[in-house]
């Protein structure tokens, strides 16, 4: 068993090393790209992504005619996406310590955004979050991911 953690463990090194300056997962902004644009664009980054939600969400809502796809849409879009009372610093606050370990940059910004709010919302916990970070690491280094630059 040890040696099957050990394992995995120095494939997700050697992957996040390879991957260490590449900017998208699988076409999703990742943490590689959060940890080199400065504050500002931070902060606009997590109101474009807000905005981006919220149009999406009401797009789609808009659409559907059946109140119980209505209801789970707006539970979910809650849940995931919405925190009330909470600061866009909050949010960069969050992603900044969350990058601050380097083999999760290669996470999407977007899914580690919803486990932030999850967080907040109560249906997951720190420990969950890790551990769901862990398991897609290891998603990753049993099925790698398309990872490009910026520029691609």
């Amino acid at each position: 068993m040890k040696k099957i953690i050990f394992s995995v463990l120095m494939l997700l090194l050697f992957q996040t090393n390879l991957f260490s300056e590449l900017e998208r997962t699988n076409a999703c902004f990742n943490g590689n790209l959060w940890v080199n644009i400065n504050h500002d664009s931070r902060i606009c980054y997590s109101v474009g992504f807000d905005e981006g939600s919220c149009s999406t969400y009401n797009e789609l809502y808009s659409k559907v005619e059946s109140q119980k796809t209505r209801d789970l849409m707006e539970k979910t879009f809650n849940e995931k996406y919405l925190s009330q009372g909470v600061t866009y610093g909050a949010t960069v606050d969050f992603l900044d310590k969350f990058y601050s370990t380097s083999q999760y940059r290669i996470i999407p910004i977007n899914i580690v955004s919803e486990w932030f709010h999850l967080s907040i919302n109560g249906k997951i916990t720190v420990k969950e979050i890790d551990d769901r970070a862990t398991e897609m690491l290891k998603f990753y280094s049993e099925n790698p991911p398309t990872m490009t630059s910026v520029n691609s």
